[in-house]
């Protein structure tokens, strides 16, 4: 296993460490400006070959800065890669005190299929913040690629309930104990080709908590925009943040004294503690402090007849499993219970018998599902010796596994 590459300790001369900063009356600052801090980024595209390493390297200017800038590596929307440091992904950041330059390294030890996607990096300080993105491709070797996509993305030193998997992937393991590969797909896309049937399984699998409102958003996001006259640079697509921190969105004007609106879910907002609006030459932000399930909207930067539009979502912690599943062993015809507790109240669990879902519409004459506060509960109501094998219990942070033995009457 590779030695942890150690944090390279700032220069004498080097920016302080980030962290919030007072004004005069004692409450913290929180509005943030999209700047150049990048003087190199990674490349946009990269096609890495499986079963090599592969290495993407940003520097921060950080001579206009009073703090030390913090560094984040994403995938995909929302997927910060600093929890997945191990035997699969290195990070290193180095200063440089003549110049003034931080380096950040993020390498790839023997990449897999399930590297490829999209990617961004963002660095942040104090109350300026810039991004990166950029995609791998990964391309098969010669001999096919044996790698374990599971143990690739699972948290150093997670235990089984533990780890941010792909559900599908997990659901054929549980059962085959098969080594399988599934790149990341892009939830937006995975929505517009899925049958509606889909949708509340890949809501649980994103973690999305209004798939409703998603779905409703989903259907404006088809309607084709008109060319652009008065942005030189629209918003992103979509942002995401996590329940509780705040979230810049960031578009550039054709005009810099031209006057723009911000609209959330069509309604104008107005500015306040909680949102923080600013022009700076092109640039028009708007900052969202402290966001919580209801900042999970579509917003719109509007000049006069023309717009520009978004999408946030606001990302509550995965759910862990607090309590395991129990083994059983029972006599035909008897009762079996299978009971876990979740971190959360109100979480969904999905339960699974082998690599086959548990659905409450098509098995109610066999089983019963209930939620009490944070326990949930699966019963099979007269135990039969086809139902013995292994149930699963699923979070969108979690798992859990217990075997049932049922044995015959005499």
């Amino acid at each position: 296993m590779p030695e942890p590459v150690p944090e390279a300790k700032p220069a004498e001369d080097a920016p302080p460490a980030d962290g919030a900063e007072k004004n005069a009356t004692g409450q913290e600052n929180t509005s943030t400006t999209i700047t150049g801090l990048f003087v190199e980024r990674p490349p946009e595209h990269v096609v890495a070959v499986a079963g090599s390493d592969v290495t993407f390297i940003a520097k921060v200017d950080s001579s206009s800065l009073t703090r030390k800038p913090s560094m984040k590596w994403l995938k995909g929307k929302w997927l910060d890669l600093g929890s997945k440091a191990g035997k699969h992904l290195q990070f290193k950041e180095t200063y440089d005190r003549n110049t003034k330059i931080y380096t950040y390294e993020m390498k790839i030890i023997k990449a897999v299929a399930g590297d490829a996607g999209g990617y961004r990096c963002e660095v942040t300080a104090k109350d300026k913040c810039d991004s990166s993105t950029f995609e791998i491709s990964v391309e098969a070797a010669n001999q096919e690629d044996q790698a374990d996509i599971l143990s690739a993305f699972k948290r150093t030193g997670a235990g089984e309930d533990e780890g941010d998997l792909d559900f599908s992937a997990l659901l054929k393991a549980a059962k085959k104990k098969k080594k399988t590969e599934e790149p990341e797909i892009d939830v937006w896309e995975l929505l517009k080709s899925a049958h509606p049937s889909e949708y509340e399984k890949i809501a649980f699998k994103y973690g999305i908590t209004d798939l409703r409102g998603m779905l409703k958003r989903l259907k404006k996001m088809k309607e084709i925009q008109k060319p652009s006259e008065a942005f030189l640079k629209r918003l992103e697509s979509c942002y995401s943040v996590e329940k509780g921190k705040k979230i810049v969105l960031s578009c550039e004007v054709l005009d810099p004294n031209v006057q723009v609106k911000w609209l959330k879910n069509g309604q104008e907002i107005k500015p306040s503690a909680k949102y923080v609006m600013e022009a700076t030459g092109n640039v028009r932000t708007l900052t969202i402090n402290k966001c919580n399930l209801a900042d999970d909207a579509a917003y719109e930067c509007v000049v006069g007849e023309d717009k520009c539009s978004t999408e946030v979502y606001v990302k509550e912690p995965p759910i862990t499993i607090t309590k395991l599943m129990d083994d059983y062993h029972v006599v035909v015809g008897e009762r079996v219970e299978f009971e876990i507790e979740v971190s959360e109240e109100g979480a969904h669990v999905m339960w699974s018998y082998e690599d086959q879902e548990i659905s409450k519409e098509k098995d109610s004459s066999k089983y019963r599902f209930k939620k009490d506060g944070k326990k949930h509960t699966l019963t099979i109501l007269e135990a039969t010796l086809d139902d013995a094998g292994m149930y699963h219990a699923w979070t969108n942070g979690g798992h859990t596994k217990g075997e049932l033995e049922v044995e015959g009457t005499a």
